[in-house]
């Protein structure tokens, strides 16, 4: 069941980042092992020109890995075979650390946006220092978020709240499902629970 959840989720990163067609050509590489261009393009039923582009863009992006055959000892270029590969491993690997560099990217620019909201943020601190005892009532504003009921606070430093408790939704919200990719490529395998790759 991992296997097929870690796969799944390098289709859908491969998918995202390159279209359909290399999704075809990484389950077939991942079924028949090394092939060469036109067996690619034979299998995956596309012409070898379109093959060719695609094999590039994913061999560039490390999701994809050739290797030279001689055919004879003299080993020219023009005499021999490229085979295509899909090393599973070495994907996961890149998948997971791509899922890290993420998370901190995404935390990195929520302390960036906190920066442009930090008066506010503050603003509104200090008004509930003062107050501690106060009994804080929740209400829907008018931006249709929710607001501190008797908050002295004016209107457009409320909207100035509620963009920041959406941005920072936003931003949790994708260093959430960057976890669930952590989680399946790594947790759920139950081989491999180190940081390092």
């Amino acid at each position: 069941l991992s296997k097929i959840l870690l796969n799944a989720e390098i289709d859908t990163t491969i998918d995202r980042r390159f279209g359909p067609a290399a999704v075809r050509v990484a389950r077939m590489l991942r079924q028949e092992g090394r092939l060469e261009e036109k067996g690619v393009a034979q299998k995956c039923l596309k012409h070898v020109k379109e093959i060719r582009g695609i094999l590039a863009q994913m061999q560039a992006a490390g999701f994809l890995e050739s290797q030279e055959v001689p055919k004879d000892q003299y080993r020219q270029p023009t005499r021999s075979l490229y085979l295509w590969f899909f090393d599973e491993k070495k994907v996961a690997q890149l998948v997971l650390h791509q899922a890290y560099q993420g998370i901190a990217r995404c935390l990195q620019r929520m302390d960036v946006e906190q920066e442009k909201f930090q008066q506010i943020l503050d603003k509104r601190e200090r008004l509930r220092a003062m107050n501690p005892d106060a009994a804080k009532n929740f209400i829907i504003g008018k931006t249709g978020m929710l607001e501190e009921d008797g908050a002295p606070l004016s209107g457009v430093e409320k909207q100035q709240i509620s963009l920041w408790r959406e941005t920072q939704e936003k931003l949790l919200t994708q260093v959430r499902r960057l976890d669930d990719v952590v989680g399946v490529v790594r947790d759920f395998t139950g081989r491999d629970v180190t940081m390092s790759t």
